[in-house]
């Protein structure tokens, strides 16, 4: 396990922003496209949460 200064540094916060950012891109992209919205939608957290993870992962390779 990383200690905290290894944690704390600033490379490391640039890289949890960057990641945080990708993430809101993701889970904005999703909601968007309406895949889990609407009155008689029931998408669990779980699923929403795999389909914002396969986002970013698409959004990383066109890096």
């Amino acid at each position: 396990m990383p200690d905290k200064a290894v944690l704390d540094s600033p490379d490391r916060k640039r890289q949890a922003a960057a990641a945080r950012t990708r993430f809101e891109k993701a889970t904005l992209e999703i909601a968007s496209e309406h895949r889990f919205g609407g009155p008689n939608a029931e998408s669990t957290e779980i699923e929403i949460m795999e389909e914002a993870t396969r986002l970013v992962r698409e959004a990383r390779k066109g890096e």
